[in-house]
């Protein structure tokens, strides 16, 4: 028997029964009263380890010489031996911000398996750590739930089912810039050309934002080009425009937009523009291609601050669970031939083009 049983039995969070269970105040006297009876009715013992266990870790950061965070790796490497990203970005961010903070911070490892994260659920509820960040996994499918482990957490990167606050990036927002700056010069049929994972991944959601954002500005929809491997697709890029007459094209990270862009001149289309969206600007900037810059490594650092929040400020936490925040990306302009003309306003997104 455990507080997630009893959350469900009577409808309240996990949260709310812990409260409750432990006779604080700020759960409702009829509440309490309503959680205690279901408790004693389910047969519920509290562990009296546990409770000297959650007692330390909800001591006041003053109180405490450490504060000590997980970072929970869903990969089958630790998170410096391997160049993915933005695992790799969120991982740096947060990590130079608990340092900053004064937290210490370990890697706990999931390997994508319930298995190994129901060991670890039990395992980490008799550690004194006073929270964690979960990044994201290599599979679409597969998040991270604990129960017994009761410590706050922030997912950093990806949406999920939990009830747990998020901190990702803005796609929806980032896809409106992009079109947006497109239609500020001109452009009126637009495609979009992701890599197969980018489409596949549920912490991805470009198309949808693609497919809502265009519908807004009035512009003709056509399906978006999945590429199983962005690199060496340029051809089958350069086909996708020249079939469709797209003046505009929206692409993801790792495109070899050179090779992209003398496709098209063989095929006589030279004004076609092009703009970075939905990943790292570092290797669209390369080729001087305008775009979004997500900054992987700014939500890294922002789930760690709001993480330390939760932690520092507890009466707050029931407040903002559940809670997503949206990071916006930031623009640039991209230089050489491919830098889009100068902008008539500083309008990011919305209405309609101008006829």
């Amino acid at each position: 028997m455990n507080i997630r049983e009893i959350a469900e039995s009577t409808g309240y969070s996990k949260s709310a029964v812990s409260l409750a269970l432990r006779g604080s105040s700020r759960v409702s006297e009829a509440a309490r009263q309503r959680i205690l009876e279901a408790a004693k009715a389910m047969g519920y013992r509290p562990s009296p380890h546990m409770r000297q266990l959650m007692t330390e870790i909800r001591r006041s950061p003053a109180a405490r010489k450490t504060l000590r965070v997980a970072f929970f790796n869903n990969w089958d490497h630790p998170f410096l031996s391997g160049p993915e990203e933005p695992l790799r970005g969120f991982f740096e961010g947060a990590r130079d911000t608990a340092l900053a903070l004064g937290y210490e911070w370990r890697e706990v490892m999931t390997r994508e398996s319930s298995e190994q994260t129901a060991l670890l659920d039990r395992r980490l509820s008799f550690e004194n750590l006073d929270g964690g960040l979960v990044f994201p996994s290599k599979s679409s499918t597969f998040f991270p739930m604990f129960q017994s482990f009761q410590a706050p957490l922030v997912d950093v990167g990806l949406i999920t089912a939990s009830a747990r606050m998020q901190v990702l990036a803005d796609h929806y927002g980032n896809t409106g810039v992009a079109i947006s700056r497109l239609v500020e010069v001109g452009c009126r049929r637009i495609g979009m050309a992701l890599g197969s994972q980018m489409l596949a991944g549920k912490s991805f959601r470009f198309v949808g934002a693609f497919s809502s954002i265009m519908r807004d500005f009035g512009l003709p929809l056509l399906k978006p080009l999945n590429l199983a491997h962005p690199t060496g697709e340029s051809d089958a890029i350069a086909d996708y425009v020249v079939r469709n007459d797209f003046d505009g094209l929206i692409i993801g990270p790792r495109f070899d937009v050179p090779a992209i862009h003398q496709r098209l001149l063989s095929y006589g289309r030279k004004n076609v523009r092009i703009v970075g969206c939905a990943g790292s600007y570092a290797d669209h900037n390369e080729a001087g291609v305008p775009g979004i810059e997500e900054g992987w490594a700014r939500i890294g650092s922002l789930g760690m601050h709001h993480l330390s929040r939760i932690i520092e400020n507890p009466a707050g936490a029931l407040i903002e669970q559940g809670e997503l925040i949206l990071v916006p990306g930031k623009w640039s302009n991209g230089r050489g031939a491919l830098k889009l003309p100068a902008r008539r306003s500083e309008s990011s997104g919305g209405g309609r083009p101008r006829e």
